[in-house]
């Protein structure tokens, strides 16, 4: 029985506090804070945001500052229905899809933004509050970058102000409170924030799932037609970072290998999927799922080895830092390998990470040491001959003609390659980004018509002749390059240095890579895109673009710092792992144990919490005693040398009532005191003077 009337004892006290935050209406302070909270965690949300409902949150926003100007009337339930409905409708139609993070995301941000609006009484507020919290969380799963972060910092910042000024009780809370308060606490929970990030041991997780952000696939795609990577390179949006660990190579050596195309349609290349993986990796990208090791038997895993592939030893020579493309190909240098049992050897030497990639990840690679064993390779070649050679015979038949010629007047593989090396430098063919439309015949139009394109279709030109006379070729699709930042030690790739190149295989050599653009453009091999290219077209791919600084030094070396951040951010903050833990705490304390370690981490972090406690409380210090307190107790004092026993904590009404022994006069001026001191102490907008007052009528007593 004392079990059940607790419970329900409980239950109708939060149904009491429930019905008081129904009642409370929320001060103006309040709401003016909730507005600033709702544009503060919006904005780190703005990237992911649609136009049209950030044209929506700022009608709202503006429609809340009409209701608190007392202009306009709240929303009523059948327009608060209709706006659901309408949103629900807009997220499917215009967005594609509800079952994924960004769709998730646009609801929660529509009721974040409405909610305010039909916001009532402090129950409201609170909600308000908790769907704020959600957003940003929701916010750094999409996106972790430098801006978002210290942006979330600021929003979360504004929040606490909130929450504080919503707890308030009592007279109208004023803007400096919340804002000192929640800042003392950013000051004290930023140690502890700091020790627990850098000593807490960093286990790996027990299960990991994919998160489905519902963001387009960028970058390089399964399949190349002549026109992709020429809109590819008109994006200056970054692709990935490199930070070498030895000497940096050569800019003509910097080839990231990444997709390898052998099916050939007569006008685009595509990757074997079915041939490599069993199923295509991106047939659905909805719904991206993992490669599975035991399904994929052209594919080498760590600890799984096979016979043309070599298990990682030594320290790795690089480390790639990608962005999120929603692929599973890993750029990489020729004759990769790496450690990570997340990432598998492909057979025609490239990387692919099991999951996509939907978020930015680091890996770390290494070159082989060896050349690759010539009889597992060719027992590979041998395996696929039949797509190394395939092509259309109906289609671009005057190409074929023409590398049938050649190839009877130059029979040898090497005289073949030179003749059509020599041939594209002699006859004007030229480099562009805005070649001409292709028809049917896209090939025999280029060679023959145009003679102007790019990267692909020398590429893919290239690769059909040198099939057409018997030679397995293949389209490699990767980038080629990057700038190089000397202070901070790295290499920045992006979609503009794309590129397409042919690799044919020669029984005594292996593959061999063979680059057209280098007999077309060598500017473009041997330096930057940027600086052979400047003077084509690009789309601005973001309002930070180094693209728009081009002509100011001043803000395109801040635009190159802010990189320089960012790309330290991720390296150091957002991959600090494991192993990276290890190295850093073996750099200050040696060799350690991690019991001692957790033991010292525990009294470190009790240790500043009883320094913040002490500095809270000040015990050193007098309390402070309330003046009007103070000058009661003198009162009391007073009323003692007269002869009148009062009691401790007897209010001064009660002490009307132990006066009789004491002569009228006397009387009648202590009546009049006590009379004005509870004025002052009860009675609102007295004013300060009559405590002035009290103190001098105190001593005619």
């Amino acid at each position: 029985m004392s079990q059940a009337f607790k419970r329900i004892t409980a239950a109708m006290l939060m149904l009491t506090e429930a019905m008081m935050l129904q009642q409370r209406p929320v001060s103006r302070t309040a709401l003016i804070w909730l507005m600033v909270l709702q544009l503060a965690v919006l904005a780190p949300l703005a990237i992911n945001l649609p136009a049209w409902l950030i044209v929506l949150s700022l009608s709202c926003w503006g429609w809340r500052l009409a209701l608190l100007n007392g202009r306009v009337s709240p929303p009523g339930k059948w327009f608060s229905g209709l706006a659901v409905v309408v949103c629900v409708a807009l997220v499917v139609l215009l967005e594609g899809r509800l079952l994924h993070l960004k769709g998730f995301a646009l609801l929660l941000a529509f009721g974040f933004i409405f909610k305010l609006i039909e916001l009532k009484n402090l129950r409201d507020a609170f909600l308000v509050l908790v769907l704020a919290v959600m957003l940003l969380a929701v916010n750094l799963l999409l996106s972790q970058t430098l801006v978002v972060s210290i942006l979330s910092a600021i929003s979360f910042f504004v929040l606490l102000c909130c929450w504080i000024g919503l707890n308030h009780i009592g007279a109208e809370v004023q803007w400096r409170q919340p804002m000192r308060l929640a800042a003392q606490l950013y000051v004290m929970a930023a140690p502890i924030a700091i020790a627990l990030f850098l000593l807490v041991p960093r286990i790996p997780p027990f299960w990991q799932v994919s998160l489905n952000t519902g963001q387009a696939q960028t970058g390089l795609s399964d399949r190349m037609s002549p026109g992709d990577i020429s809109q590819l390179v008109r994006s200056d949006e970054l692709a990935f970072r490199v930070s070498f660990n030895q000497e940096r190579p050569p800019q003509q050596a910097l080839y990231w290998r990444a997709v390898v195309m052998t099916e050939f349609d007569g006008r685009s290349w595509q990757q074997a999927n079915q041939q490599w993986f069993g199923r295509n990796p991106v047939a659905n990208p909805a719904w991206p799922k993992p490669l599975d090791p035991k399904a994929t038997p052209w594919v080498s895993w760590q600890g799984q080895p096979k016979p043309w592939a070599e298990q990682s030893s030594g320290a790795p020579q690089y480390s790639v830092i990608l962005e999120a493309s929603q692929q599973h190909w890993l750029p990489a240098l020729a004759m990769p390998t790496s450690a990570d049992p997340n990432i598998g050897l492909v057979a025609d030497q490239r990387l692919v990470h099991r999951r996509p990639v939907l978020q930015r990840i680091q890996y770390e690679v290494s070159s082989r040491a060896t050349p690759l064993d010539k009889h597992a390779e060719q027992a590979i070649v041998s395996e696929h001959r039949t797509s190394y050679l395939d092509y259309p015979k109906d289609l671009n038949p005057q190409i074929q003609q023409y590398a049938a010629a050649l190839w009877q007047q130059q029979p040898r593989v090497n005289a073949f390659v030179q003749s059509l090396m020599r041939y594209v430098r002699q006859h004007d063919y030229a480099y562009t980004l805005s070649p001409p439309l292709a028809g049917l015949n896209a090939v025999d139009e280029f060679w023959f018509q145009h003679k102007a394109g790019f990267c692909a279709h020398y590429a893919s030109a290239f690769a059909l002749m040198l099939r057409v006379v018997g030679i397995p070729s293949r389209v490699v699709g990767g980038y080629q390059g990057g700038e190089w930042d000397e202070q901070a030690n790295y290499l920045q790739v992006r979609q503009y240095d794309a590129h397409a190149w042919v690799e044919y295989w020669q029984p005594d050599a292996g593959w061999i890579r063979l680059d057209p653009t280098a007999a077309i453009a060598p500017e473009r091999i041997e330096s930057s895109f940027v600086q052979s290219l400047r003077m084509q077209q690009f789309e601005h791919s973001n309002a930070l673009s180094s693209w728009r600084f081009s002509g100011s030094e001043w803000l395109l070396s801040w635009r190159q710092r802010w990189d320089r951040l960012e790309y330290l951010w991720h390296r150091n903050v957002l991959n600090y792992k494991q192993q990276q833990q290890l190295e850093l705490l073996k750099r200050w304390f040696g060799d350690f144990d991690w019991r001692q370690m957790l033991v010292g981490l525990v009294i470190a972090i009790s240790g500043f919490l009883t320094i913040i406690a002490l500095w809270q409380s000040k015990p050193w210090r007098r309390p402070k005693v309330d003046p009007q307190v103070a000058l009661f107790t003198d009162f009391c004092r007073k009323l003692k040398k007269l002869g009148v026993e009062v009691d401790e904590g007897l209010s001064p009404n009660a002490i009307l009532t132990q006066l009789d022994d004491i002569p009228a006069q006397k009387q009648t001026r202590i009546r009049s005191w006590i009379a004005q001191f509870v004025a002052l102490r009860f009675e609102p907008n007295t004013p300060p003077q009559h405590y002035r007052e009290l103190k001098k009528r105190l001593k005619q007593i």
